[in-house]
This record gives C-alpha cells, sequence and structure tokens, in this order.
C-alpha cells in the first residue's frame, strides 16, 4: 500500500530516489482509503 517504487526508483542502494509528485499521490490516496474504512466502521 505504501511502497512507491518505479525502475528508476533503485530501492534500498545508495543512490535511491523518488519522485516527489508521485508520493505526493501515494499519500492522498491512502489518506482517502483510510478516510474510507473508518466511514465503514462507523456504519457497522
Amino acid at each position: 500500500m505504501t511502497g512507491v517504487e518505479d525502475p528508476d526508483s533503485r530501492a534500498h542502494s545508495p543512490n535511491e530516489s523518488l519522485h516527489l509528485g508521485v508520493f505526493q499521490r501515494a499519500l492522498l490516496s491512502e489518506a482517502v482509503f483510510l478516510a474510507r474504512l473508518d466511514a465503514r466502521s462507523e456504519d457497522s
């Protein structure tokens, strides 16, 4: 869910990188997901 990675990320290497725009969209997606999940638990 929170792992944002593309071929240029070079994950876990000394020159690892992350595109900030992609990271921002991932954070927004996770926030929306958690808010909707919380709303579902309140309906039960």
